[in-house]
This record gives structure tokens, C-alpha cells and sequence, in this order.
């Protein structure tokens, strides 16, 4: 969507749009393309987080299964499924002409799923408990710490914020 607006391409050629009443050949002013520009930011930041997950959450080497991370992972699937669909809602309000009140909307929704999948994904990766850490003590392990998933989640979430309330602001002023 961005890169063909940047680029003038013809846009006589039939690109199967208008059979579904979208005239994808409407350019975008400079105030619509500056919100894709932030809602791309917003996106591109929560297809890491989805990545992260599955790569710091999903694939812990020698997972307990009885740990309360195992018995909870099941709440994770939910998430997933309704970050795409949000993202998918989100972007079909980035299209010419645009119209800020349902893109504002569609955010608002997406906001609601980050919050929901924060809050379960922080639960997930609470502190363990002293005992805990003073059982995996050992003299044999080595020196190198075990990086911590939570904190970079933390961070991760924070700057999704940061993105939503850069769109939003960007929403708001040109209402």
C-alpha cells in the first residue's frame, strides 16, 4: 500500500479491485499516507512480538510439564488468532480514501487485544520463586546468565503503546 503509493505506477491495469467496490487507483493525501506510515511502525512491531513469542515462549528447552508456564500456554492460541484478525481490521481502514473514525475504532480494538495478550503473556512469565531459583543453582552450570524474556516483552509492549498513541494523535489532529 505504501510502496505503490510512492511509486506512480499505472494505474489503468486491472487489479481485480473494483469487483469488490474498492478503487484501489485513489491516491492518498499527505495526512492519510502519514497514518499508514505510523500504522505500518504499530504492525511491524506486533508481527515481532508474535515472532518473539513463539520463539522465547514456545520453544523453552527442557520445559517442566508441570510447571504453571505448561498448564497456561493453552491461553496463548486465543491471542493469537484475534491479533491477526485486529491487524487484518486495522489495515482494511488504511485504505483511500480513509476515514479517521473507523481507523480510530479499529485501533481501539487492536489496543484492547495487545492489552489482553500483555497481560496473559506477563502472567505467563512471572518471576520465578526464590526456591525455585535456589534449586536451579547449581556448581555445574555455567557462568553465562539465562537472558530474561519478560523484560524484552516489557519493552516491547511499551513501544506497541508508544506507536498506537503516535497513530492516534496523528488521528486526531486531522479529524
Amino acid at each position: 500500500m505504501i510502496t505503490a503509493q510512492a511509486s506512480a505506477e499505472d494505474t489503468s491495469a486491472d487489479d481485480g479491485w473494483s469487483e469488490l467496490g474498492v478503487d484501489s487507483g485513489t491516491p492518498m493525501s499527505s495526512e492519510e499516507l502519514e497514518r499508514t506510515n505510523k500504522a505500518h511502525a504499530l504492525l511491524r512491531l506486533s508481527t515481532l512480538l508474535h515472532k518473539r513469542i513463539i520463539k522465547d515462549v514456545l520453544t523453552i528447552p527442557e520445559l517442566d510439564l508441570s510447571s504453571p508456564l505448561v498448564k497456561n500456554l493453552d491461553s496463548l492460541p486465543p491471542h493469537s488468532s484475534s491479533l491477526v484478525v485486529a491487524s487484518d481490521d486495522l489495515v482494511s481502514t488504511l485504505y483511500a480514501p480513509q476515514t479517521p473514525s473507523e481507523t480510530s475504532t479499529e485501533l481501539a480494538a487492536f489496543i484492547k487485544v495487545i492489552d489482553s495478550l500483555r497481560a496473559t503473556l506477563l502472567d505467563l512469565l512471572h518471576e520465578p520463586s526464590l526456591a525455585d531459583q535456589m534449586q536451579a543453582l547449581s556448581l555445574q552450570t555455567s557462568a553465562t546468565p539465562q537472558k530474561d524474556p519478560k523484560k524484552w516483552f516489557q519493552i516491547c509492549f511499551a513501544q506497541i503503546q508508544k506507536a498506537a498513541d503516535n497513530l492516534e494523535s496523528a488521528l486526531n489532529t486531522r479529524d
